[in-house]
């Protein structure tokens, strides 16, 4: 009996972490013809603005930024994936982790 209570709580487990898995946006910037008034869930509803996709985004969420200039000062207070591409760097890709010292 022991056994069968060990693995239903072994599988809830796996489902919990599975699901908030799941649970992750991917939020969309296009600087030339995003606009932050977008819901910025697909690259053709796009957000204009960093920031603005990060105020919208959670912990485990994305950002795909497309090419532009972006001028802006950035706070990022959780952990994100922030996906862009570049001349130099065809698929950059800058990860934060809250309380580490890498920015």
């Amino acid at each position: 009996m022991r056994r069968i209570h060990m693995n239903l709580l072994r599988m809830a487990l796996l489902l919990a972490l599975a699901s908030s898995a799941l649970a992750s946006t991917t939020w969309y910037v296009n600087g030339v013809n995003g606009s932050d008034g977008n819901n910025c869930k697909s690259a053709q509803t796009a957000c204009k603005t960093i920031g603005h996709a990060i105020s919208l985004a959670s912990a485990g969420d994305s950002v795909m930024v497309a090419p532009a200039t972006y001028k802006e000062n950035l706070t990022i207070s959780s952990s994100l994936n922030i996906f862009g591409a570049s001349a130099k760097y065809d698929n950059c890709r800058w990860r934060h982790h809250r309380n580490s010292g890498n920015n």
